[in-house]
């Protein structure tokens, strides 16, 4: 790297803070969703703790209503993303719905715990009984859920904000193979991951890889930079460089014993 290189590393802007949970829940029921009640009776029943019930009032929490008629593109579901893919019983669902209750945690500055990775999930789920929705949809992470299914999905104890079903990772197909891609990362402000295009026969591997490098890197077990993982009885290192805009570009390399 010549001088200027560096000089210009060294001083370019480094990337901004951002953390995101968002779900949407698909109803028929156009009323408005009384959340004050949601979070109050999840409280009294224990299934919110106090520091996570607070977040209600933190500005950073957002809840709000979408119409079918004004927003008819957020219930078409050939234009999600190419990783939801929707069941018979969710595109009915969705087809019978004409409101979308949307629930978000947006985060700036650095976060001091995770209590928002218990909070808004729960809220979404009773949220979505309240108004006998079928399906909801992790945006961030890009998964449909029932109701049920993200109450299944959700840790408790002293694993409540590890990563779990948070993170999915993807393989993308591209013309001369793919890509392994980290949908979740996101919720606690880290970039999400993408590695170069990859050969179709070592897309087990690399996605697998990358599934463990994100979920070191949620818990905070990792460099930053450099994660290592062991995977079907070999070593690799991922090496993480974050980008401007986008996904962090994740090399995978399997370590050779010398």
């Amino acid at each position: 790297m010549s001088l200027i290189e560096k000089i210009a590393e060294r001083f370019a802007p480094k990337p901004k803070f951002l953390a995101v949970i968002e779900y949407w829940i698909y109803t028929s029921d156009p009323k408005p969703a009384n959340m004050s009640g949601a979070v109050a009776k999840m409280t009294r029943s224990g299934e919110l703790t106090t520091a996570e019930a607070n977040l209600s009032s933190d500005i950073r929490f957002f809840a709000s209503q979408l119409k079918r008629e004004q927003n008819p593109q957020l219930f078409r579901p050939d234009l999600f993303g190419e990783n939801i893919e929707p069941t018979a019983e969710f595109l009915e669902a969705m087809a019978s719905s004409n409101t979308i209750i949307k629930v978000r945690y947006l985060s700036e500055t650095p976060l001091g715990d995770l209590r928002h990775v218990g909070f808004v999930p729960r809220v979404a789920v009773e949220v979505a009984r309240l108004k006998k929705s079928e399906v909801i949809l992790d945006n961030v992470s890009q998964q449909l859920y029932s109701p049920d299914g993200l109450q299944a999905s959700l840790l408790s104890g002293d694993d409540r904000y590890l990563p779990g079903d948070h993170i999915r990772t993807y393989w993308s197909k591209t013309e001369d193979g793919g890509k392994a891609v980290t949908r979740g990362l996101l919720k606690v402000g880290i970039q999400e991951l993408e590695t170069p295009e990859t050969r179709s026969d070592h897309r087990h591997i690399v996605t697998e890889v990358l599934n463990q490098a994100a979920d070191k890197l949620w818990r905070g077990e990792a460099n930053p930079n450099l994660v290592h993982v062991s995977c079907y009885d070999d070593l690799f290192v991922v090496r993480v460089k974050p980008t401007k805009n986008g996904p962090a570009l994740a090399r995978v390399m399997r370590l050779h014993e010398t």
